[in-house]
Formats: C-alpha cells, structure tokens, sequence
C-alpha cells in the first residue's frame, strides 16, 4: 500500500472527504496527496485576475493562473487532513477534464484509496451534467471512498 489520493473542489462535501482521509491516514499509516482539478473552462471566471496582474505589472502565465485557482482549495483540505491526525504526503493543482485528471494522477503515483466528496457542483448541476465522483467510479478500478 502506497497512498490516499484526495481530490478536493473546496465544497462542503470535499470538506468532509478531507476528514475522512485524514482518518484513514492515521488508520493505515499512508500519507495523503490532495488534488484539485481545474478545468480550462475556469479560465473565463478569472477576468478579475487577469485585470489585477495586468494593472499590477504582474506576468503571470496561463498555466499559473490556473494553478492559482486552485490552490486555496488544496491547502485549505490539507490543513483539514492534518487536523483528522493525517500526514499530508503533497498536494498538486491538476488542469484538465476532473475525473480523468483525478484517475491519471492515481494511476501515476500508485494510489491505493481515491477519497472525494460525493457532489461538489451541487444536485442540479450534478442531475444535469453527472458527478466527477460517478464518472471516477467508472473510471477507476481503485478503490472510491465517496463522502456526502
């Protein structure tokens, strides 16, 4: 056994994902990755960013503005880990499609529990369009722990 991969979307659901894979860290000794996947589509919510750096003076690339978006998400469930009494092994913003972004990441680094929230886009975003948590789970031959 290897690792727990956390994948976050900084809503409550990932809030409590990342409590249970802090308990599952300190139960079976494994440290936790935690993701967060941003879609290039996120790029059209990010006007304002662009405009600070832009006034500011600030270069920036496309690749790190993205990042950026992601990243309170990731520390934010990292600090949650850590106080459920787990071991924080990285933490990664990954841009693309979420779900094979989240099975790309836990194939490449060996991760033995994939722990996410169940829905992060909320029930009507999630009948119109499926969870990224369902299509992990067809996805992925590793084992999904998915929390509510």
């Amino acid at each position: 056994m290897k690792r727990i991969l956390l994948a976050t979307d900084g809503s409550e659901h990932s809030a409590r994902a990342a409590v249970t894979a802090g308990l599952l860290s300190s139960a079976v000794e494994m440290a936790v990755d935690v993701v967060n996947v941003v879609p290039d589509a996120r790029l059209a919510t990010a006007g304002p960013i662009h405009e600070y750096a832009r006034a500011e003076q600030i270069t920036i690339t496309h690749r790190e503005l993205l990042e950026s978006l992601g990243a309170e998400f990731v520390n934010e469930a990292a600090d949650v880990v850590r106080k459920a009494g787990g071991e924080v092994g990285s933490t990664k913003v990954l841009i693309g499609s979420p779900a094979r972004e989240i099975v790309r990441y836990a194939d490449e680094n060996e991760a033995d529990y994939l722990v996410m929230g169940r829905r992060g886009l909320g029930d009507a975003a999630a009948l119109l369009i499926g969870s990224v948590s369902h299509e992990v789970g067809h996805l992925t031959e590793r084992i999904l722990i998915t929390t509510h």
